[in-house]
């Protein structure tokens, strides 16, 4: 995907790359070679996670450890490049690597590090709360989202419709 990037950086405008391969890079800022890359930054960090669940299974804290640094490394990239060119879409996104970094860090408690069976229910309860607050949060975003181009769709049929009247 790099090397796809690459090649075709300077041409991403035209029609041709656009309908070719526009979901690659949908809604990124085209201005930021950095910000184009944030698919492969995606990608890449569940690859290391994927990796790190079967071949590290049993080295539970070097788990934990290798996921809140990848985690960490992602909510950095995205906060620092701002990939989107929707202001919107990066808040989201902010909201989101947050979580997830809360997240990762919930993993410490579950490994044999804590030994009060409370005290990991409590965290439990905690990581839950955490992951509904997110799913709340985007499930209201896109509802938003989808309410907002309704508008601007009746909108824009109320004044062709307007405007058509008055030709008449």
């Amino acid at each position: 995907m790099i090397i796809f990037i690459r090649k075709f950086t300077p041409k991403l405008d035209t029609v041709y790359v656009r309908n070719r391969a526009g979901c690659i890079y949908n809604g990124a800022r085209l201005d930021s070679f950095s910000a184009l890359n944030f698919n492969v930054v995606f990608i890449s960090r569940r690859l290391v996670i994927a990796i790190l669940i079967v071949y590290l299974y049993w080295f539970p804290a070097l788990q934990a450890q290798c996921i809140i640094i990848t985690s960490l490394i992602v909510f950095i990239y995205s906060y620092s490049t701002a990939p989107f060119v929707d202001k919107r879409m990066n808040k989201l996104d902010f909201v989101n690597e947050t979580c997830i970094l809360i997240l990762s860090y919930m993993t410490i408690p579950y490994s044999d590090y804590l030994s009060d069976p409370y005290l990991k229910f409590k965290m439990g309860w905690f990581s839950i709360a955490i992951f509904l607050f997110n799913f709340l949060f985007n499930f209201f975003f896109i509802i938003v989202t989808v309410l907002i181009k309704i508008k601007i769709k009746i909108c824009l049929k109320l004044k062709e419709r307007q405007k058509n009247t008055t030709k008449k």
